[in-house]
């Protein structure tokens, strides 16, 4: 084997050892730190019917980054009682 066909074999082996620990360490990760979010195919989420009022809605906020929902919901009207 010449050098540069040693040092190819090297480095091929260094990255397929270094793959195969990551795949393992996220494999064995608890499931509860998989950061699901609710009701996207987990548990149902129970709902309350209130009746509607017109108000304020008084939100405040004062940072910096992204602000993500942890669940959306659409809503549509009902038409002729279906």
């Amino acid at each position: 084997m010449t050098r540069r066909a040693k040092g190819l074999a090297l480095a091929t082996s260094a990255v397929i050892a270094t793959l195969a620990v990551v795949w393992i360490v996220h494999a064995s990760a608890p499931a509860a730190a998989t950061h699901e979010r609710p009701g996207r195919g987990g548990a149902a989420m129970p709902v309350v019917a209130v009746a509607a009022k017109k108000d304020d809605i008084k939100v405040t906020l004062d940072a910096l980054g992204t602000v993500t929902p942890l669940a959306t919901v659409t809503v549509k009207s009902q038409v002729n009682g279906q």
